[in-house]
């Protein structure tokens, strides 16, 4: 992290005439750059590891992002007969990590939703927008879900997916 320097600005440094190196030289004259510190990285991610939620008209999860308008979401199903080795596995109330995202999805869980949401924007800062997801688990039974944010047209390896922690839970 860069101290005392922004995030988007852009500086003009100057080194002056006389100015010595480790190895006992000096600059012989003035020396002028200019020097732009990019907008941070897009990310996202969950503000807490786990929640239960109603099913009721205000039913949201917190998401933290960085640079982004609006993320991908994948809600899944966990079931009963699969949720010992996730337990075991120790993905309860963490963050699946990213190499092991592939056979969560595909052996562990069942897709039930997809979609895009709009969060809120307030460049290189930190913003945290109550995702609402009432209307979509509404007509789901009680039971144990995950949803996973994406940076949207990211590689999930240059762009880590935010995925909430398997003891996210819809009440009954």
């Amino acid at each position: 992290m860069y101290q005392g320097v922004i995030h988007g600005a852009c500086y003009r440094v100057t080194f002056r005439e006389g100015l010595s190196a480790e190895n006992g030289e000096s600059l012989a004259k003035p020396v002028s750059l200019s020097l732009c510190v990019r907008d941070r990285t897009r990310s996202v991610r969950f503000a807490g590891r786990a929640d239960v939620l109603p099913k009721s008209g205000d039913a949201a999860l917190p998401i933290q992002t960085v640079n982004l308008s609006e993320v991908d979401l994948v809600l899944r199903r966990i079931s009963n007969l699969n949720l010992m080795r996730p337990i075991e596995s120790g993905y309860l109330d963490q963050p699946v990590p990213t190499y092991e995202q592939a056979d969560f999805s595909g052996s562990l869980s069942e897709e039930i939703w997809t979609g895009q949401d709009k969060v809120a924007l307030d460049l290189n800062r930190d913003v945290t927008t109550r995702l609402p997801l009432a209307e979509v688990i509404g007509g789901l039974d009680a039971g144990i879900y995950t949803l996973q944010a994406r940076v949207p047209g990211a590689d999930i390896y240059d762009s880590p997916t935010a995925l909430n922690g398997l003891s996210s839970a819809i009440s009954g």
